[in-house]
């Protein structure tokens, strides 16, 4: 716990390491943090032709705005632990020169693509509320259920980047083990086809 009550002691320090984060993140950017918006959209897009469109996989309702909702997640989370990897490593000049809490810099890390998260979510949620009548009742539990998400992320990136201090190799099999995990979850297929997929081969 006192891993993240330094957070409040060093509140400071972590955001100035948080500002510099998120202006090398989008220096010389024209739309900033507009791009977060980009990839998920563009994304949702090639998803939807491929898997809906091309492949005819199930007849999920409202399938781009379902595709987005875990899209919205799996960038964050695959960007954040990503960048995080090398995030100790990249701060080593300052974590030479001045004694600070060394989870601050995989923590900055992830609330920079928090910034892209929030982004998404501030487009999504009103778009749900429009679009699908039967979800108003619940789409605001997305943003308290969006606090273990950040906290798991955080933590597994705190993980990876003490890991990648010792084993320079983990930054690698970590951008290696992202690809296959976003085939492996349900964002593209609901869990009945993927039942369904397991009682063909049975």
């Amino acid at each position: 716990m006192s891993v993240y009550v330094d957070l409040l002691h060093y509140r400071e320090l972590f955001a100035n390491l948080f500002r510099r984060d998120l202006r090398a993140k989008y220096k010389g950017s024209f739309l900033g943090v507009l791009w977060s918006l980009v990839n998920p959209l563009v994304l949702m897009g090639i998803y939807t032709l491929v898997f809906s469109v091309l492949l005819k996989v199930g007849n999920i309702p409202h399938y781009p705005l379902y595709l987005l909702s875990g899209l919205s997640i799996w960038v964050f989370v695959s960007g954040a632990l990503a960048a995080s990897s090398r995030s100790l490593l990249d701060n080593a000049n300052l974590i030479k020169k001045v004694r600070f809490p060394r989870q601050l810099a995989p923590f900055s890390t992830v609330a920079t693509h928090l910034v892209s998260f929030a982004a998404i979510l501030v487009l999504l949620i009103p778009i749900n509320f429009a679009i699908i009548p039967a979800t108003r009742d619940t789409v605001w539990l997305a943003l308290p259920l969006a606090v273990p998400v950040v906290a798991l992320v955080g933590g597994l990136a705190l993980a990876i980047a003490a890991a990648t201090i010792v084993f320079r190799d983990v930054e690698h099999i970590i951008a290696a083990l992202l690809l296959p995990w976003f085939f492996l979850t349900p964002i593209m297929y609901s869990f009945d086809q993927g039942g369904a997929g397991v009682n063909s081969l049975q």
